[in-house]
């Protein structure tokens, strides 16, 4: 059954060095395809080995190629948020602000209601950063963070920081976050260079003046969740130790999240490479239900602690996977490293008001969005000249779209991005037209009123 089915592809596997080369082609051929691999015979836990990395370095390159295909919605987000940039403070400029204060890097798994007892008693022990659905589960239980972390484009993002009661808490977001989660803070906004919306949104940046190292930038590639982002912050920030509690990366005891968390309905036959199932043994030795996106966090989060010796990682989840290399030890001890007390949100207050964005903000963005959407007007006249193909005019038409702002920064990579959707045809209408389309999308997001 399977020889028969004309989208099967046979490959034999060549040795170990020409194999690595093999999956990054497969993975670059079929980033927006959720590609299946199927066992036939050989060493299953090779196989199996085989199997994942397969799927991690599609992952990669499926998150990379929904972002340019979608680059409008990043660039309508972006835009959003432009007009929350003047009043927020920035940062990346509490770099060591907190040196040696401990932090909890608090995730929205199920183990979480283990330790929500002993969080209630940490308000001026520790600095709690929750991110994503960790600041519903969090403040579900009456505990408000220190920090909260959000970088998600989805509805699903809005909906659940919507239904928390975290109101004050100051919150750290990207460009890449769905804009209409800033409304629902009425605390302190802080902006976070990360380059999570690529070269347009560095350019906007240096356009400020912001061109400070970028954060999480010495986080591993497989780092695609906002944990991972969270755990660069803290460390950023100057804390030590660093805990972890609540990142189970499994579904222990078949829940996928902590109490006050609406759970998403997941359909297996429409999940993208980076949420297939996987089985794997937690820190038990217990067979466990995980998925790629969390297999690539535990590997991700292993890696930064390896790399960041100069702080103290601990890791005090009471189940799920494994973090390899970080130091183990239940919360209630844990906290007994660090048993004094200070004024932790009077010190966060302070910080944050000594990082203000840079003065006349509103103005530079304002003046570089109308500088960008004219040079994008330019772009798309030119377009058309190329699919009505006259002659003369469409080799001028191409030469001068080169040098436009917009063709470098938002446009940049486009040959690339079309030659997925565009994959069995090589005619050069076709190609300009799928282009247009593109800009026509990026258009609309960049001149739509805030």
């Amino acid at each position: 059954k399977i020889l028969s089915q004309e989208q099967t592809e046979i490959y034999h596997l060549p040795q170990k060095r020409e194999k690595t080369a093999l999956l990054e082609e497969l993975a670059e051929r079929y980033p927006l395809r959720g590609s299946f691999v199927c066992y036939c015979h050989g060493n299953r836990k090779d196989f199996s080995r085989l199997k994942l990395q397969l799927l991690k370095k599609t992952a990669l390159t499926h998150a990379s190629y929904v972002d340019r295909l979608c680059s409008h919605i990043l660039i309508s987000n972006l835009k959003k948020k432009l007009a929350y940039l003047p009043s927020a403070f920035y940062a990346n400029n509490l770099k060591d602000a907190f040196q040696s204060i401990p932090a909890i890097i608090c995730g929205a798994g199920p183990s979480l209601q283990k330790a929500i007892e002993t969080l209630r008693k940490l308000e001026n022990r520790a600095i709690l950063f929750a991110g994503g659905s960790a600041i519903a589960a969090l403040s579900a239980q009456g505990i408000e963070p220190h920090f909260a972390v959000a970088i998600d484009p989805n509805e699903e993002e809005f909906e659940r920081l919507k239904n928390s009661f975290a109101f004050q808490t100051p919150l750290l977001f990207s460009s890449r976050l769905h804009p209409d989660c800033l409304a629902t803070c009425n605390g302190p906004l802080g902006y976070l260079r990360s380059g999570m919306s690529g070269i347009l949104e560095l350019w906007f940046e240096e356009q400020l003046g912001l061109t400070d190292p970028l954060l999480g930038e010495n986080l591993p590639a497989e780092s695609l969740s906002v944990t991972t982002l969270t755990a660069s912050i803290a460390h950023h920030f100057g804390c030590n130790p660093i805990l972890f509690d609540g990142i189970d990366l499994a579904y222990t005891d078949n829940r996928r999240y902590a109490d006050g968390v609406d759970a998403i309905d997941e359909e297996p036959t429409l999940q993208q490479p980076v949420d297939r199932h996987l089985q794997r043994h937690d820190r038990h030795g217990k067979k466990v239900s995980s998925a790629v996106r969390w297999v690539m966090e535990s590997n991700a989060l292993s890696q930064f602690a390896k790399r960041c010796k100069d702080r103290r990682w601990i890791q005090c989840t009471a189940d799920g996977l494994e973090l390899k290399g970080i130091e183990s030890m239940p919360l209630t001890e844990a906290t007994k490293l660090f048993p004094h007390e200070q004024d932790l949100r009077g010190l966060i207050h302070q910080a944050i008001t000594l990082a203000p964005m840079p003065e006349n903000t509103a103005a530079i963005l304002e003046e570089k969005t109308k500088e960008l959407l004219e040079s994008l007007n330019r772009v798309i006249s030119h377009l058309d000249i190329l699919i009505e193909n006259k002659p003369g005019l469409s080799a001028l038409a191409e030469i001068e779209m080169q040098d436009e702002l917009a063709r470098t920064l938002l446009f940049y990579d486009i040959e690339n991005t079309l030659r997925i959707t565009l994959l069995d045809t090589e005619d050069k209408t076709t190609y300009w037209k799928g282009f247009r389309e593109l800009a026509l999308n990026c258009q609309q997001a960049l001149s739509a009123s805030i």
